[in-house]
């Protein structure tokens, strides 16, 4: 038999077999090619949606950063920012190396090696999440966080999100450096207590900036520890929690190599240190205004400051921003709510520096809420405390009047403007100096009328106000009331404060500002304060006004605001229509050598059930308490006569010079005593005033001069801080110093500053005539001031003006003893 008739022929099976092999190789080839042809598509397509969703949202990237508020001395006192939380940007070299590290070796190890998918850590999530029957673990890179918390908005975690959120981490690093992504990352992730990025949670939790170079080893723990969990984790909220924590990133650092045993065993028993929790914006009212300041002035808008990272540099001096907010904490400082009340008494001060226009302090009530009502910029009537801007000070600028000029203090009406003086007192003549002193409300109004009159208008007048930084409404307040505060509109605490510190800084007037300079988020300065001083009234009217809100404070209204320094100020009242007794407004604005301010006392919404049983000295005890505490070891400085200012020579005429006025001392006594002395032409006497000394108990008045020949010999001894001495011969010279003695009566604690005063030789000067009653149109609202019983009366209130028009406000100004 052949080789070839003996084999055997193949079996059907065995080719079926080989058929069926070759097609389920050629199916699984075929099924292979095209899975990788569609799995190629699909990863083009989702490059390709990542760098769609990238292209189109490129504006993401720049990160909103807080604006930060700082004070004179360079403290942050607060943080502005919106919705997207607080933040501050820092490069990545800014920030520790071991931090870096530390965070990559938590959150990523494999940052540096993947192209920002780790296919590694999500096969492992995968196969958890399978156990788990739950979406549970999430195998996100870095960079996947980054496209996550910047441009993915939707945070369930589903496949499509999955898949948006890898093909954006996949375009970023095709964009972006791996340490671009990382700085990326180290600014925008979340760390809990609404802050976002490392440099914010540095601050918030230990009052460190990581660009210090001071976070220790268990600080730089708990901070990389935080993002997995931020509000889990925190330690204000869960300090234990976050000790665990913090023990899990030591033991990963420990084990990548990045410390030692050792240095993780004392991290470990390292006890929290964290930062003391301060509000976002400490000293609200003044932040607040600030902010209205850039915004009006920069040109910056509120939403750009929330989250463009600007820097802004105020004014604030946190020393006597403090004493104010610690005063007005002080419930025993300000008149109570009564029980018939539904809204408690509200208050404002402002503070300013009148030689540079710095407003260093504002509190814009007891209560003030961020974005509130800030009483410190809000219009009232000022009552008396308006008589040196409207009255005194025009009237010592014009030329031709002095503060010895002879006023009319008669009971009368000015066409049908008949105001009256709190008390019901009339003394027929009076000095200017005594009337601003009492505020006394019938002078005030009959030299303002002789000022109208004179000049043929309030031209003059509205000038003078306006220089100050005081606008009225030049239709509606050209009347008389406008002597005691009647205003259509009404001033603010902050303009008050400006306009004395006019009067302390020679009549010089810095606009006030609450703004130094604003940086931008690159450290560009886009604006600065131009605050020029300008002169805008003689420095000799300034002064005169010094020397009489001076003595309303040493011997007056304004006797609360004294201190064992040199204050001059006005008091001011406004009284509720129709209620005896009550006010709507109380007020005191002064100023010392260094700062110039304004208290306002009153209700939000006054009534008839709103109104204030207290008087103008409660502000006036405000303004002393607040000063004392931001002067306190501040030299007490002087008020200074500016050159070429002469004491005014004695006149009989009330329009023409009259006699000597008090001079302050450029030189206080051993005793810290400041004796001023004025010849009194009406009553022919001399009239001695002097600043108090909180420790003596009696004071000893010495004079030499006159007929009276040797050393100077003791007159009177007193507890007052004045003296009226009438025992004067006509052309004499007096030679007076004020002794301050200890309880015994014999101590002497010190001695005042010597001053001089010379008598006219033609003795007593005549009263002057009536005026004529040539007046503008009656005010339209009564004002004035006036203590309801202060003994002796601090301010003289104003009579009942005619009918109220119904643009101003129907109150009274009733100052005569505040």
């Amino acid at each position: 038999m052949s080789a070839a008739s003996s084999a055997k022929p193949r079996t059907k099976p065995a080719v079926t077999r080989r058929r069926k092999t070759y097609r389920w190789f050629k199916a699984l080839f075929l099924s292979a090619a095209i899975g990788a042809f569609f799995g190629m598509v699909g990863y083009l397509a989702i490059i390709l949606n990542g760098y769609r969703l990238l292209a189109a949202n490129l504006d993401k990237l720049n990160l909103s950063e807080a604006t930060i508020v700082y004070d004179a001395e360079g403290r942050e006192i607060a943080k502005l920012y919106g919705a997207e939380g607080n933040r501050e940007i820092v490069s990545l070299n800014e920030i520790p190396e071991l931090l870096r590290k530390t965070v990559i070796a938590v959150e990523d190890r494999r940052f540096y090696e993947h192209q920002g998918v780790d296919y590694w850590a999500i096969g492992r999530a995968l196969y958890r999440d399978i156990v788990s029957r739950s979406l549970a673990e999430g195998g996100s890179t870095i960079t996947q966080q980054v496209a996550k918390n910047i441009f993915i908005a939707d945070p369930k975690k589903t496949f499509f999100r999955k898949a948006t959120e890898a093909s954006i981490a996949l375009a970023l690093e095709r964009t972006k450096t791996k340490d671009e992504i990382l700085e990326l990352y180290f600014n925008r992730i979340y760390f809990g207590e609404s802050a976002y990025g490392i440099e914010a949670a540095s601050k918030l939790y230990f009052g460190k900036s990581v660009k210090s170079g001071e976070l220790t080893v268990a600080e730089i723990a708990m901070l990389a520890g935080l993002p997995k969990n931020p509000n889990g984790y925190s330690p204000f909220r869960n300090p234990e929690r976050a000790k665990e924590r913090r023990a899990v990133v030591l033991s990963i650092m420990a084990e990548q190599g990045l410390i030692t045993e050792e240095e993780k065993n004392r991290a470990m028993n390292e006890p929290f240190r964290l930062n003391d929790r301060v509000p976002a914006v400490q000293h609200p009212a003044y932040v607040d205004y600030a902010v209205d300041e850039v915004e009006r002035l920069a040109g910056i808008s509120e939403e750009e400051l929330f989250r463009g990272g600007y820097r802004i540099y105020t004014a604030l001096d946190p020393k006597v921003q403090n004493a104010v907010e610690r005063v007005f904490a002080n419930d025993a400082l300000f008149p109570k709510k009564a029980a018939s009340q539904t809204d408690s008494p509200e208050s404002a001060m402002v503070v300013v520096r009148p030689s540079d226009g710095r407003i260093v302090a504002m509190v814009g009530g007891r209560e003030y809420a961020r974005k509130g009502l800030n009483r410190a910029t809000v219009r009232r009537q000022p009552g008396s405390a308006f008589k040196p801007i409207a009255v005194y000070g025009p009237a010592i600028e014009s030329g031709k009047w002095t503060p010895d000029s002879i006023l009319e203090d008669v009971k009368r009406c000015f066409d049908d403007y008949c105001p009256e003086n709190y008390n019901g007192k009339y003394l027929g003549n009076v000095t200017m100096r005594q009337a601003l002193r009492d505020s006394i409300n019938v002078p005030a109004v009959w030299l303002l009328d002789n000022l109208v009159r004179d000049a043929g208008g309030f031209g003059p007048v509205f000038r003078f106000i306006r220089n100050l930084g005081i606008e009225l409404d030049e239709k509606n307040d050209r009347h008389l009331a406008i002597a005691l505060g009647g205003l259509t509109s009404g001033v603010t605490p902050l303009e008050m404060a400006q306009a004395y510190g006019v009067f302390a800084n020679q009549g010089v007037l810095v606009p006030a500002h609450a703004v130094l300079r604003v940086e931008d988020s690159r450290g560009r300065t886009v604006y600065t304060a131009a605050a020029k001083p300008k002169q805008v009234i003689r420095p000799s009217t300034a002064y005169w006004l010094t020397v009489m809100l001076q003595e309303a404070v040493v011997s007056g209204t304004g006797k609360k605001a004294r201190m064992d320094r040199p204050v001059a100020g006005k008091t001011g009242t406004t009284q509720e229509p129709g209620k005896k007794g009550a006010n709507r407004d109380i007020w005191f604005v002064g100023y010392t050598p260094q700062y110039a301010a304004a208290v306002w006392i009153g209700f939000d919404r006054p009534d008839a059930l709103h109104s204030l049983t207290a008087d103008s000295g409660q502000a006036a005890a405000v303004f002393s308490a607040a000063m004392r505490l931001a002067l306190e070891g501040v030299p007490k400085g002087e008020f200074k006569r500016p050159p070429g200012v002469e004491e005014p020579s004695p006149s009989p005429s009330p329009s023409s010079s009259p006699t000597p006025s008090p001079t302050p001392s450029a030189d206080n006594g051993a005793g810290g005593i400041t004796l001023t002395a004025a010849y009194d032409a009406v009553r022919h006497a001399v009239r001695l005033m002097w600043t108090p000394s909180e420790q003596a108990a009696l004071y000893r008045i010495f004079r030499e001069g006159g007929s009276e020949n040797g050393k100077p010999s003791p007159i009177a001894e007193t507890s007052d801080v004045r003296w009226l001495d009438a025992d004067v011969e006509d052309g004499a010279e007096y030679r007076y110093y004020v002794a301050a003695l200890a309880e015994d009566g014999q101590t002497e604690l010190g001695r005042s500053n010597p001053t001089s005063v010379r008598i006219p030789a033609g003795g007593r000067l005549p009263s002057p005539s009536a005026s004529p009653k040539r007046t503008p149109a009656p005010p339209t609202a009564s004002v004035g001031e006036g203590e309801p019983s202060a003994t002796p009366p601090e301010e003289n209130a104003a009579a009942s003006p005619p009918a109220l028009l119904p643009s101003v406000p129907a109150v009274s100004n009733k100052d005569g003893g505040t």
